[in-house]
């Protein structure tokens, strides 16, 4: 029983450690349920969802500041104006942040979107009575991590709650390395996981939480 169900685990994207434990935890703690599939798959729902710490989006947008980083692609614009859009739904005061100097385009597209949304720009000093102040960013370099120092050091002056974007494609080992460099630097509010209708298995999850203990968000 307990192989058989370590092997379920797996195939939705548990990691092989993360599975057994699981499995065993189903077997010894609800023997009475094995043999009622109704009731096994209530209580493995019971068992991952015990275990995933996520963060409401209400409490993230409760912040002064809020600032997405990630690497290149991971969608961390996308998010913050996905965000910002919630935040005018709820008829809450809202301000758009690039610190994304790299590229001159990246200032142009967020001033883009503050005009569809009607939200605006402003630089990170200048954020006072504007509400919410959502923060676009450079991508994290993983070859040069004094880029990524200074850029967090900026974000300190406004005390913005560091929001990390993964890909739900990535490899669990790569999300790890850059949730490790990162904390090497600053505490981490709470990860934001992009194209999860990309992704073929979402167990990853789990493993993700429980190594991290950083809260889900999104």
């Amino acid at each position: 029983n307990k192989n058989r169900h370590a092997s379920e685990f797996v195939r939705a994207g548990l990691s092989a450690h993360a599975a057994k434990e699981l499995a065993l935890k189903l077997v010894c703690d609800y023997p009475e349920s094995l043999n009622d599939p109704s009731s096994l798959e209530m209580q493995k729902v019971k068992l991952l969802g015990n275990s995933l710490k996520c963060m409401k989006l209400g409490d993230l947008v409760e912040k002064k500041a809020v600032a997405f980083l990630g690497t290149a692609g991971s969608g961390k614009t996308t998010s913050l104006v996905k965000l910002a859009l919630f935040l005018k739904q709820q008829a809450r005061g809202v301000c758009l942040t690039s610190l994304d100097s790299r590229k001159i385009v990246s200032g142009v597209e967020l001033a883009q979107y503050g005009r569809m949304l009607r939200v605006p720009i402003r630089k990170l000093e200048e954020s006072k009575n504007m509400g919410v102040q959502l923060v676009d960013t450079p991508s994290l370099r993983l070859d040069f991590q004094d880029g990524n120092l200074n850029m967090l050091k900026q974000l300190e002056t406004i005390q913005a709650s560091i929001v990390l974007c993964l890909e739900a494609t990535s490899r669990l080992p790569e999300m790890l390395r850059i949730i490790d460099m990162v904390q090497s630097f600053s505490p981490i509010e709470a990860i934001w996981v992009t194209k999860m209708d990309l992704a073929t298995q979402c167990g990853f999850l789990y493993d993700l939480i429980k190594q991290t203990k950083v809260p889900i968000c999104a």
